[in-house]
């Protein structure tokens, strides 16, 4: 079985604020360590449900 690949990599943007350094995959969805463009401190998670779990 092969592991899904993230929507995400390093270095991507997220709706032009969140830069993304790491990405972590689970069961559930992807988890994203981002620098945050726009806050102090900028570093932030952002947890992107798999579909199967945001149809629930």
């Amino acid at each position: 079985m092969t592991r899904p690949k993230p929507r995400y990599t390093p270095g991507d943007k997220i709706a032009g604020r969140y830069q993304i350094h790491n990405v972590k995959m689970g069961g559930m969805g992807e988890l994203y360590l981002c620098l945050d463009l726009e806050t102090i401190p900028p570093n932030s998670w952002l947890k992107v449900m798999a579909e199967t779990q945001a149809k629930k």
